[in-house]
């Protein structure tokens, strides 16, 4: 009997171990949300590119006070990478104006398959 209530003490402390380090993983790396308020960063060629192309067909729409979310600034973009990957490339729905071009699906693809970051 000792040995049992033993062994799901120790369980029970690993358990909590195990829970509480999770706390500090790297979600943000991992799902892309990150600081891009780091001025010493310099964005990547890829991002550039999308930055570019959803300022020029996507912010006439999605800027503060328009429709959500709003991707008039860079971190946004960042952020949103998912959201922008599914609809515009994916499933086609934005803009509303009508699908991208397959280029510039593409460039979206090529930043999203290099990892979706800013320094992409």
């Amino acid at each position: 009997m000792k040995i049992i209530k033993s062994s799901l003490a120790i369980s029970f402390f690993i358990t909590i171990f195990l829970l509480v380090s999770c706390k500090n993983d790297k979600e943000d790396i991992i799902y892309g949300n990150q600081d891009c308020s780091d001025s010493t960063k310099t964005a990547g060629p890829k991002f550039n590119l999308v930055n570019s192309l959803v300022q020029q067909k996507c912010v006439n729409c999605h800027n503060q006070g328009g429709d959500s979310p709003n991707l008039n600034s860079t971190c946004n973009v960042v952020n949103y990478w998912e959201s922008i990957n599914r609809v515009c490339v994916i499933n086609k729905t934005m803009p509303k104006a009508g699908p991208l071009s397959s280029s510039d699906q593409q460039l979206i693809t090529d930043w999203v398959n290099a990892g979706h970051l800013y320094t992409n």
